[in-house]
């Protein structure tokens, strides 16, 4: 088990509500249903620091159900600048890129000063090859965004 979910029993409790509802569809998570944002309100900013540090760790799949679950519409449990700050290191963390998260950038939009560090990571993410082909609207939208939040905070 990787170390953040050993010595982090919030991180852990997390982690195991994720695997536990691995296999649930895609609407469970994007659609709000989920208790994730619940247990993200208890996370303070090392608890965050600690959960990001770990993201290498998870599997593929948690990483992507995490991440629909921080975007769920009408879900104003918790941060929303944290959960956009998680959503910005996931971005980071996936490879190949994950194209739903290109989809829900401007989720992004939530994000207040502890996303700044970053900020030009996800730019330079932006330019690779990786995303070639990809829905044109979709990633010149997130370049916007991301241009719009490294002038403004």
């Amino acid at each position: 088990m990787a170390p953040s979910l050993t010595h982090n029993p919030k991180i852990k409790e997390l982690y195991l509500y994720i695997a536990n509802h691995r296999g649930w569809d895609s609407e469970y998570w994007y659609g709000g249903i989920s208790a994730v944002t619940g247990f993200l309100f208890r996370f303070d900013d090392n608890d965050l620091e600690q959960l990001v540090a770990g993201f290498r760790d998870w599997e593929r799949d948690f990483l992507e159900n995490f991440a629909e679950a921080l975007t769920a519409d009408g879900d104003h449990v918790g941060s929303l600048a944290n959960r956009a700050y998680l959503y910005g290191h996931l971005f980071l963390v996936f490879d190949p890129p994950c194209y739903n998260m290109l989809d829900n950038n401007d989720f992004l939009a939530h994000s207040d000063h502890k996303i700044k560090p970053i900020l030009h990571k996800i730019r330079y993410r932006l330019q690779e090859l990786n995303f070639v082909g990809y829905c044109p609207n979709s990633l010149r939208n997130f370049k916007e965004l991301v241009e719009k939040l490294i002038q403004t905070l």
